[in-house]
């Protein structure tokens, strides 16, 4: 990954699953290989493997949702985090996002929501997910409830210009263009 040599990788870690058929590591890392080449349904394929042999290695989940992910199959993606989820002591901030990201390109943005809000009680300092909170209600034109969020987001943040940005929105689209 570090040289981005995915072909030598690639023919190195098929060479080693001839030899070790049951090597989740080699599956997984074959998996990276292949993404790094733009072959994403070998890499997916690879992911499934390393996950067939090892049930319960969230790595391989939470990779093969986020190629899933960029390659805009966000149902898709969902199965693996939601899988993922299921086996995690606790879940992580980033898998949560991740999750989230997902339902608010689906247009799902009540459970995006949910999603954000678990974030916020793993980090409730994390202004970030405020700020794609707000961005749901934006989206449905609830400005109201987006403009809390922004405010909450800019106020942990205060020279974020997205953050800013977003708040000057809600206050405009409130039709208080003072405050904008």
């Amino acid at each position: 990954d570090l040289t981005e040599d995915y072909e030598d990788s690639m023919k190195f870690h098929t060479e080693f699953i001839d030899i070790e058929p049951y090597s989740f590591i080699a599956w997984y890392n074959l998996a990276h290989a292949c993404a790094g080449l733009g072959l994403y349904d070998k890499a997916k394929e690879a992911f499934d493997y390393a996950i067939a042999i090892n049930e319960r290695f969230d790595a391989a989940y939470t990779d093969c949702g986020d190629l899933l992910f960029n390659d805009g199959s966000f149902r898709d993606a969902l199965e693996y985090y939601h899988e993922v989820l299921k086996f995690m002591q606790a879940p992580r901030k980033e898998l949560l996002i991740s999750m989230a990201s997902c339902y608010s390109k689906l247009q799902e943005y009540k459970r995006a929501r949910y999603y954000l809000r678990k974030c916020l009680n793993l980090d409730p300092g994390y202004a970030d997910a405020y700020y794609r909170i707000a961005e749901n209600y934006r989206e449905e034109d609830n400005w109201e409830k987006a403009l809390t969020y922004f405010d909450r987001a800019v106020k942990l943040s205060p020279k974020d210009t997205d953050f800013m940005t977003g708040l000057a929105d809600a206050y405009f689209n409130l039709g208080r263009a003072d405050e904008s």
